[in-house]
């Protein structure tokens, strides 16, 4: 009990402090809510579809939520594995199976986030970072992307016969399992109801990021320049050794405000509110997935080293 009131009194007080110094950047956290519970109820739905809807909504966005607040703590995407982890506790699906989802899940993003990229370097080149990313590098990657999922989708032997080659025992047989389950997930993937959910989801994060930028108390940013933003910010966090970005998200995204007329200080206090307005539905969500299922994840790393010696069976 008395944690959890240390806990709500501090809390209190960092309320009161954004209510004061920055009431008209708290304004744009509270009014983006709405939106970033929407896209994270749409994105939960997005990773059960690639689960052939063996995970449910809730589980899906509670492994995504522990992955997001995870990676705080450790450094890179390390905290991906959580997923299929959670996963594997709640549903029982395998782990091979939830890295697969991870795999697709991810593989997707990138598409579109570089379609985006794409879209802000032809027809919007003057905004941000459109300018330095020649758009020749964009259609090299969409290409190399769809030539994977071609090869993926209609020549899988390829791939199997090079797990074959390169690994032995148990780890080839994990492998082989797991690209399985990539290879019979992946037209989930190109369904017209997952394409645009995947679409709706990087969509509406961009309104997000427009909305919220539209109430900071700054300069309102038009549609473009919200997108090299969230652009810049996606990156910021994705391309990065600390944990969650830290540092690197603050100073690509404080940068790009400041080259729009932001002041140093408030492209600081935009940026750091943006973070925390991103951050808050994942983290509702990870503290109730551990303070009331009581999910341990060193706990469940140790059960499963024990049991199978690190691989599903």
């Amino acid at each position: 009990m008395l944690r959890l009131y240390v806990i709500s009194l501090l809390t209190c007080f960092f309320i009161a402090y954004m209510v004061i110094e920055w009431g008209e950047t708290f304004f744009s956290i509270l009014i983006i809510q709405p939106f970033l519970f929407i896209v994270l109820i749409l994105n939960a739905e997005r990773i059960d579809i690639f689960s052939n809807k063996k995970l449910g909504i809730f589980h899906a966005a509670k492994g995504n939520a522990l992955a997001a607040i995870g990676s705080l703590l450790v450094p890179g995407r390390v905290t991906e594995l959580l997923k299929p982890i959670y996963y594997k506790t709640k549903v029982n699906l395998s782990i091979s199976e939830g890295l697969s989802i991870v795999l697709l899940e991810r593989i997707f993003d990138i598409f579109i986030v570089t379609l985006m990229l794409l879209g802000l370097a032809l027809f919007m080149p003057t905004y941000g970072i459109g300018q330095y990313i020649p758009p020749y590098l964009l259609i090299s990657i969409i290409l190399a992307f769809t030539l994977l999922l071609i090869l993926v989708a209609f020549y899988p032997y390829f791939f199997t016969n090079i797990i074959r080659i390169i690994t032995r025992g148990r780890l080839r047989a994990w492998l082989i399992e797991m690209f399985d389950h990539f290879h019979k997930g992946l037209p989930q993937g190109l369904s017209i109801k997952q394409v645009l959910l995947t679409i709706t989801v990087w969509f509406g994060s961009w309104l997000t990021y427009w909305i919220f930028l539209q109430f900071d108390g700054q300069i309102a940013l038009s549609w473009s320049a919200s997108l090299s933003v969230f652009l810049a910010a996606t990156f910021g966090l994705a391309l990065t050794i600390t944990p969650g970005g830290i540092g690197t998200f603050e100073a690509i995204v404080s940068t790009l405000l400041i080259t729009y007329g932001y002041t140093w200080e408030s492209a600081l206090i935009s940026t750091i509110g943006l973070r925390i307005a991103s951050f808050l539905p994942n983290l509702i969500l990870a503290l109730y997935t551990v303070c009331f299922e009581g999910f341990d994840l060193i706990m469940e790393m140790r059960i499963k080293a024990k049991s199978s010696g690190g691989l599903d069976e």
